[in-house]
């Protein structure tokens, strides 16, 4: 994968993080904003006319209703983290009627005529813009759009309608609450990408050094204790369905021979193509492990040893009849194949699979010999 797939990966799980913790620390604000909209309608409620306050109020009860259905209804579907950008937009457009009803309807509910109701008004949309901070921090266009939602209204009225001192100075205060919150958002939103970059990593890290500690690094495949572990995974399970632990150890014939004749690295490419072809021809049920020098192991689930025995017989003639190339030398191979079903143990299971394994080597090699509850089943 490129570095730009990389980050183009990372920036979608930052997003998608982003949304996710917004819509999990947004439900105790819009209850806040509802519960200040309450208070603002009590104060005003003497020197502003009633029809103005309680249109005003009806429009915030009904954003506040329908984000609050937005997310009892994300909560309901508990989006997968690969589905979380879905939700981005109708946050988006929820909260920006919201807080245009808080910025552009706070102008309007704002008496005229009174420095001090205006000035109330004023430290109440601050608390919001300043919450806000705090609350829309994960995702930094929902911070700004509510800072610069709810205050730049009233500011700009301040800037253009104000006849005082103190009007305009509440409007400067304003305009430098806006270069805070870009700075304070700005930092927040990289310090959070750099937390979630690293957290990513590390749980790359570590699910790669999982991968490598239960992965045969010349193959690919399982090494031997990560055979293990899915053996006595496959035991417990086979305990609650009617089907039996099936297991085929297989040994390449005449290995050493190999090694000694053509060198280590033609014996290394025999068996990482001994690897592909077992990923290639097994299911995806299959668990292929390589758990000695030549010698590899598949466990499965099956209904039957015929069934085993017809997989272990298509695993010896994909091998028998694909020869290997290593440096322009062509070598043609084989291999030995035991298959057992039916025991109560690995350690029994392992027992019976090796030694049809080596009756199958003492018949002459390049065949399967099969094994059912430690008798011999002819071949």
């Amino acid at each position: 994968m490129q570095i730009s797939d990389i980050d183009s990966n990372l920036k979608l799980l930052v997003r998608a993080k982003e949304i996710e913790d917004l819509y999990a620390q947004s439900f105790p604000a819009v209850l806040i904003g509802f519960i200040i909209a309450s208070f603002v309608v009590t104060i005003l409620w003497s020197v502003q006319q009633h029809t103005i306050l309680i249109t005003w109020f009806s429009a915030i009860l009904c954003a506040t209703i329908a984000r609050i259905l937005l997310f009892v209804r994300y909560k309901q579907v508990k989006p997968l983290e690969n589905t979380h950008l879905q939700w981005e937009k109708p946050y988006l457009i929820s909260h920006t009627i919201s807080i245009l009803i808080w910025g552009l309807g706070a102008v309007w509910i704002m008496p005229k005529d009174s420095l001090l109701y205006q000035t109330m008004i004023v430290f109440f949309l601050m608390g919001i813009a300043g919450g806000s901070l705090s609350v829309y921090a994960p995702h930094r266009i929902v911070t700004l759009m509510a800072v610069f939602g709810s205050l730049l209204p009233i500011t700009l009225w301040f800037l253009f309608y104000g006849n005082s001192l103190i009007t305009s100075s509440i409007a400067t205060s304003c305009l430098i609450f806006f270069i805070s919150a870009v700075r304070v958002s700005n930092k927040n939103a990289q310090t959070r990408y750099e937390n979630i970059a690293l957290t990513h990593q590390l749980q790359l890290s570590t699910q790669q050094a999982e991968k490598l500690a239960r992965t045969d690094e010349l193959t690919g495949l399982y090494n031997r204790r990560a055979f293990y572990e899915t053996a006595e995974v496959l035991f417990k399970t086979n305990r609650r369905i009617d089907q039996n632990v099936a297991l085929i150890l297989m040994d390449i014939d005449h290995f050493k021979r190999i090694n000694d004749t053509f060198g280590h690295i033609m014996g290394d490419a025999v068996l990482t193509q001994i690897g592909e072809m077992l990923q290639q021809t097994t299911r995806t049920s299959d668990t292929c492990a390589r758990i000695g020098g030549e010698e590899f192991a598949i466990i499965f689930l099956s209904p039957s040893l015929d069934d085993a025995i017809t997989l272990a017989e298509k695993i010896r003639l994909v091998i028998a009849n694909t020869p290997i190339l290593v440096n322009h030398q062509t070598l043609s191979i084989t291999a030995s194949l035991g298959v057992t079903i039916g025991e109560k143990s690995i350690k029994d299971t392992l027992r019976s699979a090796d030694e049809a394994m080596y009756q199958a080597k003492g018949a002459g090699r390049n065949r399967v010999i099969s094994m059912l509850a430690s008798e011999k089943i002819k071949d």
